[in-house]
Formats: C-alpha cells, sequence, structure tokens
C-alpha cells in the first residue's frame, strides 16, 4: 500500500514544485530578424535637381543598403564616400561603393556592433566643366543605424 501512496502523491509534488519555479516572460514571437535591404534613390543633375529619398537612411543592426541613380539624372557614375577618410565604415563590403546607372551600389556585410550610430557620407559624381574640364559635384546624407 504504502507504494501507492507514494506514487499517486507524486504528481501532487511535482505540481506543487512546478508552481514555486519563477515565472520567465517568453517572447511571442521569437523568430529571428529578417535582414532587409534598404535603397536609397538619388536624383544627380549637374545643373539642377538633386535629391536623395530617404537623405536619412535608417538601418537596424545587419541591414544592408542600395543606392540607385533615378533614370533622370543626368550623371552616368557615381561614388559613395565616407566623410572622414579615418573613421569607420558599417560596412565590410568595398569602399568606396561604385554606382552607375542600371547598376546599385551597395553597402553589405555590417561589422558588429553598429546600433546607436550615425555615419555622414558623400554621393560623389563628375560633371561637365568649362572647356571640357570636370567638376566634382556632393550630396552629403547620412545613415543611422538604430
Amino acid at each position: 500500500m504504502r507504494r501507492r501512496f507514494v506514487l499517486a502523491a507524486l504528481p501532487a509534488f511535482a505540481a506543487l514544485g512546478l508552481a514555486l519555479l519563477p515565472s520567465v516572460p517568453v517572447a511571442a514571437d521569437n523568430a529571428p530578424r529578417v535582414r532587409k535591404t534598404v535603397t536609397v534613390t538619388i536624383v544627380f543633375q549637374c545643373d539642377g535637381t538633386r535629391s536623395v529619398s530617404p537623405w536619412q537612411a535608417h538601418l537596424e543592426q545587419g541591414d544592408d543598403i542600395e543606392w540607385v541613380l533615378d533614370p533622370s539624372s543626368d550623371v552616368d557614375a557615381f561614388e559613395i564616400q565616407k566623410k572622414r577618410l579615418i573613421g569607420g565604415w558599417p560596412f565590410r563590403s568595398e569602399h568606396p561603393a561604385l554606382g552607375r546607372k542600371g547598376e546599385k551600389a551597395r553597402g553589405r556585410e555590417m561589422r558588429d556592433n553598429q546600433q546607436g550610430k550615425t555615419y555622414r557620407y558623400d554621393i560623389v559624381a563628375q560633371c561637365p566643366g568649362p572647356g571640357g574640364s570636370t567638376r566634382r559635384e556632393i550630396i552629403d546624407p547620412d545613415i543611422i543605424i538604430d
């Protein structure tokens, strides 16, 4: 009889033990965050309209970025350059990033621990100058890692 009592009491003791354990919050959705690519559209006319959309590209840790030259632009190529020669850049991919009409410039493979940082960069294009020369023109937006 004693064995029956012990076996019958086990579920009750197990329930009591579970009730004494601290509760641990569990996220409703613990799926890993999906990396995204933020697209920045550039309108670059040497003597006309210049715009960047979005001006401040907001990324999260691990995201990529790509820059696309709008077809209304009158330049054929551009470079993405960090503002400071010495200093960080959030991506491991080639720098400066080069783009052309129909070919995106890209920032890929974000470095670790970029959250909370802002990177100022230049979009650089060559425009026709006097007497067949060229002049360097710049737009200077930002990347913000939230």
